[in-house]
Formats: C-alpha cells, sequence, structure tokens
C-alpha cells in the first residue's frame, strides 16, 4: 500500500510539470521533484524504493528519460546521505541551468 501511495504522488508531480511537447523548465521540475522525495522520504520510505518509483515515473518523459532518472536518483543520494539542502536547486545544478 505504502508504495501505491508513493507511486501515485510522484507520478502526480511529474505528470503536472511536463506538458506534453516536452516544453519544460528542467529546473522547476527538479525542484518540484525534490520537495516532493524530501516529503517522501521523509515519511520512511527507502532510497531503494524512491528509486524504484523514479525509474517508472521517469518513462513519461520519452527521449529524456535518462536526464530524469540522472536527475532524481542525484537528489535521492544527496537525501540519503542526510545532506541538508536548503535550497533545492543546489541539488539540481548539475542537471539544469538553475
Amino acid at each position: 500500500m505504502r508504495c501505491i501511495l508513493l507511486f501515485a504522488l510522484i507520478g502526480v508531480v511529474v505528470s503536472a510539470t511536463i506538458d506534453e511537447s516536452m516544453n519544460f523548465n528542467k529546473c522547476d521540475v527538479c525542484v518540484a521533484n525534490y520537495d516532493t522525495l524530501k516529503s517522501i522520504f521523509d515519511t520512511g520510505a527507502t532510497a531503494e524504493e524512491l528509486k524504484k518509483l523514479i525509474k517508472d515515473r521517469c518513462l513519461l518523459w520519452g527521449r529524456f528519460t535518462s536526464l530524469c532518472i540522472s536527475m532524481l536518483n542525484n537528489i535521492v543520494h544527496k537525501l540519503e546521505a542526510g545532506q541538508s539542502i536548503s535550497d533545492p536547486r543546489w541539488a539540481c545544478r548539475n542537471f539544469t541551468y538553475c
């Protein structure tokens, strides 16, 4: 049940931030997903659970799938390492022009 809830939450954020023409601001998408991933991680989800969900949800990105997976896995890695990130744009900077 917890996995279904996590899957749904990530799906809503990813789907809501990508329009059908794939015209999106990668920085805004990354920051929005950082907030979602952090809140899910804080509820007790493991990094492995998040990585599985990320892989499933990033398939919506089409040709940007690998960028999506790398970007969101980077966020999970920082959360797992216990890094305190006050500005999500910092966590996204390697993948976007934040």
